[in-house]
């Protein structure tokens, strides 16, 4: 889990800050693309606000050689701003 630069989302109808992010590898068909789920969080052991997938293709499977571009990239595509690295 990373923490982020706070993001307003909703929760039982109550605006809410999100603060961090989580990702997990859901699969990876070593071919082509990868899929990862991401959590956002309330803070680094808050509550969970938002969950979805994300799918990795194209020149970013490509280039997908460690964990902290798998980071950079989730951050990116979700249009968050890591605060930790």
């Amino acid at each position: 889990m990373k923490e982020i630069q706070p993001v307003q989302t909703w929760s039982n109808g109550q605006p809410v800050s999100a603060t961090a992010l989580s990702i997990a590898l859901r699969s990876d068909n070593l071919i082509d693309s990868a899929q990862f789920d991401y959590t956002l969080f309330t803070d680094i052991n808050g509550l969970p606000l938002l969950r979805g997938a994300i799918t990795m293709d194209g020149e970013d499977y490509v280039n997908y050689t460690s964990n902290e571009y798998a980071w950079t990239w989730a951050a990116t595509k979700l249009n968050l701003t890591l605060i930790s690295e």
